[in-house]
């Protein structure tokens, strides 16, 4: 439950993106498997996960405890 830019000023690019975003979550409700071009590494997980506690400006020493947690032991185990 986020906002989400669509990058574009014209109101039915946006309409559409946001119509293919709420079909993916439609899907995952269901139980529909995302394709399998989809999937994603650990790394890229991790990244994802350490960018988006970044921008919830948590403070550097959790953000340093989250890097050790999760790109020095998880992804090198």
């Amino acid at each position: 439950m986020y906002r989400q830019t669509a990058s574009t000023s014209k109101w039915d690019v946006a309409a559409k993106q946001a119509r293919n975003i709420e079909a993916k979550y439609e899907a995952a409700l269901v139980g529909k498997p995302a394709p399998p071009s989809a999937g994603i590494t650990i790394e890229q997980a991790v990244r994802l996960y350490l960018v988006d506690r970044e921008s919830q400006h948590l403070k550097r020493s959790t953000i340093s405890k989250l890097e050790t947690i999760f790109e020095k032991q998880m992804v090198t185990w």
